[in-house]
């Protein structure tokens, strides 16, 4: 284990501090192992005097400097924004899907057949330009479905943290937002889930759209 840092000393320096005062009192005599095994003793009641004085204060003797909050914090913090920055990427392609899907519902219009005619072929052209448009309409709508906001993530209001959290130690503030934003890019992340499938099918279901569109085409072209 590393050093944990207390009230300026590490656990480690203590520690060693420890045993050069029992090696004086071995190497001495007898009344220098008493003033060593005091020594000892002092060191003792030391730590329990700060331990015993960070638990009236109500605080963590990690959450001091020379801890990894700092460094959580950041990462964290990148992550937020790797997760934010997700959402948006889906939310740009699943509205490029609802654009996509209203241009091809737009393009059937023009599909053949565009008049009322006879034969077997008629009724297939006019069966594939139906098929098209209800799978158009299809992907229009899982677009839709992905597209709609939804609330996520938590917040810590600024004023709650200056009213309830003022004379904290920074490093307990550090870790209160840590702990936020954790919840926060859990629910970002089940958002982008429902995104994404919600995007894979707008697109198959466009994508079929297109098949479906480019074989009604060409079958007019071999009447």
């Amino acid at each position: 284990m590393g050093d944990y840092w207390l009230g300026g000393l590490s656990w480690g320096s203590l520690n060693s501090a420890s045993r050069s005062w029992s090696g004086v009192g071995l190497g001495v005599g007898g009344a220098d192992f008493v003033f060593g095994c005091s020594g000892l003793g002092f060191l003792s009641l030391g730590f329990g005097l700060e331990a015993l004085w960070f638990w009236l204060m109500g605080r963590d003797p990690y959450l001091v400097e020379g801890t990894n909050v700092v460094l959580i914090y950041q990462y964290t913090e990148k992550m937020l924004d790797s997760a934010r920055g997700s959402i948006r990427s889906l939310d740009a392609r699943l509205g490029t899907a609802v654009a996509f899907a209203g241009l091809l519902l737009r393009f059937a219009f023009d599909l053949p057949p565009s008049s009322p005619g006879g034969g077997r072929m008629y009724w297939v052209l006019l069966g594939l330009k139906g098929l098209g448009c209800a799978l158009a309409m299809l992907g229009l709508g899982f677009a839709a479905w992905g597209f709609m906001s939804r609330p996520t993530g938590h917040e810590i209001a600024p004023e709650a943290l200056l009213e309830d959290w003022y004379r904290e130690p920074e490093a307990k503030y550090r870790l209160t937002i840590i702990r936020t934003w954790a919840e926060t890019i859990d629910d970002l992340k089940a958002l982008a889930h429902i995104k994404s499938h919600k995007l894979n099918w707008a697109v198959l279901c466009l994508a079929a759209t297109a098949v479906v569109f480019g074989l009604n085409v060409l079958l007019d072209s071999f009447i």
